[in-house]
């Protein structure tokens, strides 16, 4: 059994003399434990449950599970919310109905309707999380400050409009189950007040509405976008409405949810200063009004506009080389893969015309003809020992060579485990130094920025990137000599005789 008691000398000695109470009988597990045969039956029965998808032998699963079995005590307890297990190595038709694919996997079920559980896995995350889940996601506009600022908002909202219905309707119903999935994306509202829906709206019907936030809706642009809503339409359909028409013209970066927005597409931003005082901020009007301008010209072409606060956005500015130019407004590119891109200084230092210099760089831009900009380290002048020094400038010239494989340790100069690996990896590259098609390299994370392509959780993190522009691999085995070359020979493509050596095997 796992150990569940304090963890100071008071609570340690306290829970063993419980334990070694003859009458002491563990208490008895109020998580249920689901099979494929029982598991449509009891989840489809529950309005809301959580369900985790473990294996038996997986380490964090077990560290999981004290936390996991004191949520569902407390769960049924303040608010009953079942919580469930179920064995993913056994139940491999439902680990596959689901999407499991790793351990332990957690969704959250509505009326046997799954949605990802997003939450953190200690006993009071999990509680927490399930106790805001358990309501709806949408409010009743009731009241005047409710309907002014569903009139004039502030920030994105998604609005289900039922003039005259009632919480039975079984548009509403789709309402609901749309929204229940926004929770970290949306503000949702609805109302039944025809009245108001007529006056605010123009809707006599059924309908789904995106109002964009009133300080965002530019000259001559409409502040919402309706969907009339009937009893044969989908909750996809009305997912894929919200997915392409949340972002206006040149839209709001800094609301609590629109980073998520915005970082799911390629967007266009432009850096200013933001008033948050009261009244209304006459510079960030300015520039989104002009940025609209120009945003007009790209639309449907994939590249969305965003306004940014700039004292906000030191991270991705310094990377883009944005920072101390004594420009009042600047701008760059940020994909949805994350890859960044910037005008060169001496464009931003020569602008006269905002509208023709972003319309200009953004061409560019779609075109092809812009350099990457990363977070990097100055290029190092010379090369010093066996293992190649790669940095941000030059990663995408070294580790991203077609006609090169090359190893990748993203290291952390604090890091024990890098400095344990240091001389093996130096070894290494003098063992295969005569591979001319193989390059052993190594790159600060903290100090440059990694692609995406590459996925750095810890220290060190080792990729083979294989020539040919082939996706690179993680290297999770021994760090040891030997082992790091039986991966690179494994998964080469041209060193030590590459893949057509493997396809004669």
């Amino acid at each position: 059994m796992d150990y569940d008691g304090g963890r100071n000398k008071y609570g340690i000695v306290e829970k063993m003399k419980q334990l070694a109470d003859p009458e002491w009988a563990p208490p008895k597990s109020v998580v249920l434990e689901l099979t494929t045969e029982t598991f449509d039956d009891i989840v489809n029965a529950q309005p809301i449950m959580l369900v985790e998808f473990f294996a038996p032998w997986c380490g964090h699963c077990k560290k999981l599970k004290p936390a996991y079995e004191e949520a569902a005590r407390r769960l049924l307890e303040i608010s009953p919310i079942p919580l469930a297990t179920v064995d993913a190595t056994v139940e491999k038709e439902l680990a596959t109905r689901y999407g499991v694919t790793g351990y332990p996997t957690l969704k959250i079920f509505r009326n046997g309707k799954a949605s990802e559980f997003n939450g953190g896995r200690t006993a009071d995350d999990i509680v927490n999380k399930m106790l805001i889940e358990k309501d709806p996601h949408t409010m009743e506009i009731k009241g005047s400050f409710a309907k002014r600022d569903t009139e004039k908002p502030s920030e994105l909202l998604v609005v289900g409009a039922f003039p005259g219905l009632t919480t039975d309707a079984i548009e509403y119903k789709m309402f609901e189950e749309l929204t229940n999935d926004y929770r970290e994306s949306y503000r949702s509202k609805h109302s039944f007040d025809a009245a108001f829906l007529s006056k605010t709206f123009k809707v006599d019907k059924p309908s789904l509405v995106v109002a964009y936030p009133t300080l965002y809706v530019a000259k001559k642009e409409k502040a919402f976008k309706v969907l009339p809503i009937t009893a044969e339409s989908t909750v996809e359909e009305l997912r894929e409405f919200v997915r392409t028409s949340d972002k206006p013209l040149a839209g709001n970066y800094d609301c609590s949810h629109c980073d998520k927005i915005y970082d799911a597409v390629d967007t266009v931003r432009v850096y200013t200063s933001k008033d948050y005082g009261s009244g209304v901020d006459k510079n960030t009007k300015y520039w989104q009004e002009k940025t609209a301008l120009v945003a007009k010209k790209f639309k449907g072409k994939g590249i969305h506009f965003v306004i940014c606060d700039e004292s906000k956005q030191d991270t991705d500015m310094r990377a883009m080389r944005l920072t101390d130019l004594g420009q009042e407004t600047v701008f760059g590119i940020k994909t949805a893969k994350g890859t960044k891109y910037s005008p060169d200084i001496e464009t931003l230092e020569d602008m006269d015309d905002f509208i023709e210099t972003l319309t200009e760089f953004v061409e560019d831009f779609l075109d092809g003809k812009l350099p990457v900009r990363r977070k990097s380290a100055p290029v190092p002048k010379k090369q010093s020992g066996p293992v190649t020094v790669v940095v941000g400038d030059s990663f995408a010239e070294v580790v991203q060579d077609t006609k090169k494989d090359v190893l990748i340790e993203f290291y952390a100069p604090w890091c024990g485990h890098c400095k344990a690996l240091e001389p093996k990896y130096a070894q290494l590259a003098s063992d295969v130094k005569g591979e001319d098609s193989l390059i052993i390299a190594k790159m600060d994370a903290t100090a440059n920025e990694v692609p995406s392509d590459y996925n750095v959780q810890g220290f060190p993190t080792i990729y083979l990137s294989p020539a040919n522009g082939k996706a690179p691999v993680e290297y999770t085995g021994s760090r040891e000599v030997e082992d790091l070359k039986k991966f690179i020979k494994d998964n080469a493509e041209i060193a030590f005789g590459g893949s057509a050596v493997r396809d004669e095997l």
